[in-house]
């Protein structure tokens, strides 16, 4: 862990050139920092439920490409920073985004493939941020729209390579 307890790393292996480490974000990690784990041999993600994570950072979690994880974030979340998960081809299962988010930076998410994707933005989702969201993202499954949507521009999904196999829309 670190001086405050935030993160543990974890070791399950001798070190060595090919040993990965599980990453255990802490229930108070506020912030995590431009760059802080780029390219780190993290192989799993953790993140609590209750987490309070505010911000995630550019390029936190870049070219983590063997980095398994659902990424569910928690309400609280603000800021997904420019190319944060960039490169994280591991990632595989279901992304999340709470309503909180405010802002979502470009290519944030290029070369991640998931199989669902959760929206509950509550601000418009326009075609002229599409590229800040959406680019090099690839989703080949199920698309829910959350209940905290207001709206949706026609070509939103039209920049990145999607195939929607059901598309859902939540009531409320």
């Amino acid at each position: 862990a670190n001086a405050a307890g935030l993160f543990t790393l974890m070791d399950e292996e001798a070190e060595d050139a090919d040993t990965y480490f599980k990453l255990i974000l802490g229930p108070n990690v506020r912030r995590i920092a431009d760059w802080e784990f780029s390219g780190a041999r993290i192989d799993t993600l953790v993140m609590h439920a209750d987490s309070k994570l505010e911000s995630i950072g550019r390029s936190a979690f870049e070219s983590c490409s063997n980095m398994k994880a659902q990424l569910h974030f928690a309400e609280g979340l603000k800021v997904i920073g420019r190319s944060a998960f960039e490169g994280c081809k591991s990632l595989s299962a279901s992304l999340s985004l709470p309503a909180s988010l405010e802002e979502i930076g470009q290519h944030a998410f290029s070369g991640v493939c998931v199989d669902e994707l959760y929206l509950n933005l509550p601000f418009p989702m326009q075609q002229n941020m599409v590229s800040n969201y959406w680019e090099g993202l690839i989703c080949n499954g199920r698309v829910t729209i959350g209940k905290d949507v207001t709206e949706i521009a026609s070509d939103l999904f039209s920049r990145s390579p999607f195939t929607v196999t059901s598309l859902l829309f939540e009531e409320g």
